[in-house]
């Protein structure tokens, strides 16, 4: 029988993306996979290289996330490619295939191919980037990142795991917020079986409302609220057919008032989640100071080293990492934007830059393979 490596489960595990396969390694390999990408998006002034990263990048968040998710949290990315590129079209002005000409009024602008498609690769390699640091954040945990500068760099490692949890756990809190507010307002009990306010939630919300308690985002949490001021609640603003409360539901709702009500909302709520922040500030940090952050030498729960089988992947890794930096520095030397366009054609230099990109999935496949034939 084949031997499984160590700390690979028997059991057959239930995985739901292709990056769950790197997450069984040591730190290193991930933290290395997504910096070499980062890097590789960062040099690479070559349209065919942009594209693959950009496709690829678009492909792990649909697998982690999901289509929806990803259309809902990255259609600003489309946006400000467009953006950038029509910002070098219209100020660049260089290249000889002109499109056609934008008259300014003090200025006339040939709109060039050439410039146009320059503009389109910086915005990809912005998407890029961004990109791959979001999934960097989904995929890695905040123990990973201070087992890898807890060493090099304690201090650094804290700031850097802490910014990756911390935003999603704002963002979580403002939806959690905004639907514990509904049934502040609204008093009809939890909104829809989506919702992230649980029953016991809703019901300590609804209690604190007949009660007049102010304090909405410990109301979401199920504590007592820390005032019991009299002030009428606030309303999250009507968004045609939402059928939320509003602040006066006997006037017809106009575009003046729904705007003022909106800018009240988002004021109160961006005021809740700045409350709700400091406080898990200074819970985080009263719970550094118990453990004795800082005061010696930092130990870690869990135990971490960097086996063979770590260091398998992480040497492909770097071979295929140097190997694809040559070819995009080449091709982005050769390439040529200005006066016309080069013609992109099949070269083997993609071949290391794509194998890079599917590590992944190979580390998935071979894991798949061994469980396959361990039984």
């Amino acid at each position: 029988m084949t031997q499984v490596p160590s700390g690979y489960d028997r059991t057959r595990p239930d995985k739901k993306d292709f990056m769950d396969a790197i997450k069984h390694y040591h730190p290193v390999v991930s933290f290395s996979f997504f910096l070499l990408l980062i890097v590789l998006s960062l040099v690479s002034m070559q349209p065919a290289f942009q594209v693959i990263s950009f496709l690829a990048a678009a492909c792990y968040a649909i697998a982690i996330g999901g289509a929806r998710a990803f259309l809902r949290g990255s259609w600003w990315l489309l946006v400000l490619i467009v953006i950038v590129a029509l910002f070098n079209g219209v100020f660049g002005g260089s290249g000889l295939t002109v499109l056609f000409t934008l008259n300014l009024g003090f200025m006339q602008t040939p709109i060039t191919v050439e410039s146009l498609t320059y503009g389109l690769c910086m915005g990809l390699m912005l998407a890029n980037v961004i990109l791959w640091f979001n999934i960097l954040g989904k995929v890695s945990s905040l123990q990973g990142f201070i087992e890898l500068f807890s060493k090099v760099s304690p201090t650094a490692g804290m700031i850097i795991a802490r910014i990756t949890v911390f935003i999603p756990e704002l963002l979580a809190q403002a939806r959690l917020v905004d639907r514990a507010q509904q049934v502040f307002v609204t008093g009809r009990g939890a909104v829809g079986s989506s919702a992230e306010v649980s029953s016991a939630e809703a019901s300590s919300a609804e209690g604190n409302s007949a009660a007049g308690d102010s304090a909405v985002g410990n109301s979401a949490q199920g504590n007592s609220a820390q005032g019991n001021s009299a002030a009428p609640p606030f309303s999250p603003p009507s968004s045609g057919g939402q059928g939320l409360a509003t602040l006066s539901t006997s006037e017809k709702p106009t575009k003046k008032r729904l705007r003022r009500e909106q800018l009240v909302y988002a004021g109160v709520l961006s005021s809740y989640l700045m409350e709700w922040g400091m406080e898990k500030s200074l819970i985080t940090a009263q719970s550094m100071v118990a453990r004795g952050y800082g005061s010696r030498k930092r130990t870690s729960y869990r135990r971490t080293r960097l086996a063979l089988r770590d260091i398998v992947p992480l040497v492909i890794l770097l071979a295929l990492g140097l190997t694809s930096l040559g070819c995009i520095i080449w091709a982005s030397t050769t390439y040529q934007f200005y006066p016309y366009l080069s013609q992109l054609q099949p070269w083997l230099g993609y071949i290391p830059f794509l194998l890079l990109i599917l590590m992944p999935v190979i580390l998935q496949l071979s894991e798949e393979l061994a469980w396959w034939r361990s039984r």
